[in-house]
């Protein structure tokens, strides 16, 4: 359980990485209706970072313990 934790954390925090490099790399155009869409990757990718930093040092103090 406790790799389970640490691996989903790397994953979470390798896909939050990506997810930020391809909303700055390829931005939705301002003037479509879909132009919120840009902040929401931007959200969706620091809350992946968020996650895989928490799991990360959780499975990091379970194992320690």
């Amino acid at each position: 359980m406790i790799w389970l934790k640490f691996l989903g954390g790397l994953i979470s925090f390798v896909v939050g990485f990506w997810i930020l490099i391809k909303v700055i790399k390829d931005p939705i155009p301002e003037g479509e209706d879909i132009g919120a869409s840009n902040y929401r990757g931007f959200i969706s990718g620091f809350g992946f970072i968020i996650l895989g930093i928490i799991l990360v040092l959780n499975g990091i103090k379970e194992l320690v313990q």
